[in-house]
């Protein structure tokens, strides 16, 4: 049998302090976003091809093929992981804080409207695979944890998920417009 009481540099190791598992978590929301994005990204051409006669013409539109979509998602990747940057201050800033909590709460918001979609389109509709068995738990998670801390309570969850919606509501139209301009041909 060996002994770790001698053993010098295993006692100099800290146990993971639980502050530790928020900070884990929230650096995983650009991975998370990916995950989830990467599946609407394969799925949505051909998706909106099936269904675009029960979509309104400007929404069918908002689409504009694989590419330009994926574009877009490259812009709000862009803006995801800045959330993520700026939440690693969050236990320094309350700015930080709630800059990430909106950010993880748009995202979480966007759970519900995959799940509304498939329930107007009554059947697959693209991410929301993803939505549930990936983001939904990870915000799950997430937003435990930051009550274990007494980080979050109901009011503030509650404001943080009205101002995400609010986000998707500006980010998502302003975002698609931004990548047809970016992939307009010359």
């Amino acid at each position: 049998m060996c002994s770790l009481e001698g053993n010098k540099r295993f006692m100099s190791v800290k146990p993971a302090l639980p502050q530790d598992k928020l900070q884990r978590l929230m650096r995983l929301l650009p991975l998370i976003f990916l995950i989830h994005d990467g599946e609407e990204i394969l799925t949505m051409s051909a998706w909106v091809k099936r269904y675009s006669h029960r979509m309104p013409r400007r929404v069918a539109a908002l689409h504009g093929g694989r590419r330009q979509f994926s574009v877009g998602v490259l812009v709000v990747f862009l803006l995801v992981v800045a959330v993520s940057v700026v939440g690693e201050r969050a236990r320094q800033s309350r700015t930080a804080f709630h800059v990430y909590l909106v950010g993880l709460s748009a995202l979480f918001a966007n759970v519900w409207t995959h799940l509304g979609q498939t329930l107007v389109f009554r059947g697959y509709t693209p991410g929301v695979v993803t939505a549930v068995l990936v983001v939904l738990p990870y915000s799950a998670a997430v937003y435990r944890q930051m009550a274990r801390e007494r980080l979050l309570d109901r009011s503030t969850f509650i404001r943080s998920l009205a101002a995400g919606l609010g986000l998707m509501a500006l980010i998502i139209p302003v975002v698609l417009t931004l990548a047809r301009l970016m992939t307009r041909r010359r």
